[in-house]
């Protein structure tokens, strides 16, 4: 009888989790479905913006820092 190779789960070390077959493909699948998912999420958290007096949006980590830092600096002044 012959059969069909069977697949078999790759692990990269005993106990680890399993590597899909697929190779460089799954990753970019697996890559494309984080990224849909980050984007209908971020969509979501834009709704609640009309309810805040600032939106920060993380596109660059320093960018937003420098961003924040300013907002923070003038309501401070602004209270004073």
């Amino acid at each position: 009888m012959n059969h069909a190779p069977s697949r078999r789960c790759q692990r990269s070390r005993p106990g680890g989790a399993c590597r899909s077959p697929a190779g460089a493909a799954g990753k970019r699948h697996a890559e494309k479905k984080f990224t849909e998912k980050r984007v209908a999420k971020a969509a979501e958290e834009l709704e609640y913006e009309k309810y805040f007096d600032y939106v920060l949006v993380n596109d660059t980590l320093s960018d937003s820092l420098s961003e924040a830092e300013a907002l923070i600096e003038k309501n401070i002044a602004g209270n004073r």
